[in-house]
């Protein structure tokens, strides 16, 4: 069986190269980085522009129709003349033709500045490709020359000191990162479920208000059967969004118990919705009141969501800093133990070298010979 020094000589070719090939494309990663959010602001930018390219285009129609009508209206035009007022008619027309080529310009510019973005977009995008491949040789290289060394140094190795003590604190440190992902994974979840729940509240607050209008209205106790079920069809789709705020209450507060309760959201107050049509309508009986204390109920349940939203984000954003500083730890411990490892491939390679350089035309000594790897000075 190969001695570890033996191991170390024979790998330290691949070694070499995979060094090499990291620090040719380190560059990358932080470049990529840089440049793809340089391509996420230029097409925010163009999308911007688009929108206003299309509004300014409508706007060009309508300023040019305007134009043409009041132009080629002889109508208008004989009846300032016969009141004696050519003068104004043509002080008109001038009026809608400057407001038309100002929309022309408006247009012209939108045009320009997206004829300008495009190419930039397009160029980012292709040094994005570029980068984005150079970058996978980096991410490979370095899971190569990790594999590499976990092959020669995982477990006990007395030959290298303290690399047995680093190897353990990256252990602890890559552990601790994870378990610190994990944690914030799951706020980011039960955060992404409390803003489900406050759109679905939003909504249902919406159509409590839309059918409270409608119960004011005259047109209600006219309308029938028909303006009934309009008012049945805004407390059922309220009903319906109550009930999905309560689903996704449970559903966060499983992901994170740390969540209160926002209290009841009006179930009770909701029971009448089914019988408004069938019971209440021909009689034009309007549940004013019982609407009214669903919406105090639902608003004093959504202050109380909208806190609990606002905590939610404080406890992500405490995890987000204790995540990137548990990811800095691992990073740093990581680094160091692969330039002690880097160390000891370099003194076992060198100190082959020196022995091949002997002139006595001997085989060079066993690794006991030499009294084993040179002792690591950190």
């Amino acid at each position: 069986m190969p001695s570890f020094q033996e191991k170390l000589v024979a790998a330290a070719s691949q070694n070499a190269q995979l060094l090499k090939s990291l620090e040719e494309t380190e560059y990358a990663i932080s470049a990529l980085e840089q440049n793809t959010a340089y391509v996420k602001q230029l097409s925010n930018e163009l999308a911007v522009e688009q929108v206003k390219l299309k509004q300014a285009t409508k706007d060009v129609a309508w300023e040019y129709a305007d134009h043409v009508k009041y132009r080629d209206s002889h109508m208008k035009k004989l009846r300032y003349k016969l009141g004696g007022k050519k003068d104004k008619f043509e002080e008109e027309a001038s009026k809608e033709e400057k407001e038309w080529l100002e929309a022309v310009s408006v247009e012209l510019k939108h045009k320009t500045t997206i004829e300008q973005l495009e190419p930039k977009l397009s160029e980012a995008k292709a040094l994005n490709s570029q980068l984005s491949s150079i970058a996978e040789v980096h991410h490979a290289a370095q899971k190569e020359l990790d594999e590499l060394y976990n092959s020669l140094f995982d477990g006990p190795t007395p030959e290298v000191p303290g690399e047995d003590e680093l190897e353990e604190q990256t252990k602890d440190a890559e552990k601790a990162f994870h378990d610190a992902q994990l944690r914030l994974n799951t706020e980011q979840q039960a955060r992404s479920t409390l803003q489900d729940a406050d759109k679905s509240l939003a909504l249902a607050i919406k159509e409590l208000d839309n059918a409270m209008k409608a119960t004011t209205a005259d047109a209600w106790a006219l309308a029938g059967e028909f303006a009934a079920m309009q008012k049945y069809n805004l407390l059922n789709r309220a009903q319906t969004h109550i009930s999905h705020v309560e689903f996704l209450m449970n559903q966060a507060r499983a992901i994170q118990p740390a969540i209160k309760s926002i209290g009841k959201i009006g179930v009770q107050e909701m029971q009448f919705v089914n019988r408004i049509v069938f019971e209440e309508f021909s009689s034009n009986s309007v549940p004013r009141a019982r609407i009214g204390e669903c919406l105090r109920v639902c608003g004093e349940a959504r202050g109380n969501l909208e806190g609990e939203v606002g905590a939610e984000e404080r406890r992500v954003t405490a995890l987000e800093f204790k995540c990137n500083e548990a990811l800095g730890r691992y990073e740093g411990r990581k680094r160091e133990l692969q330039r002690v490892r880097g160390e000891a491939f370099e003194r076992v390679v060198g100190k082959r070298g020196v022995e091949e350089g002997d002139g006595d035309g001997d085989a060079p000594p066993g690794y006991e010979e030499a009294g084993g790897l040179p002792e690591y000075v950190g």
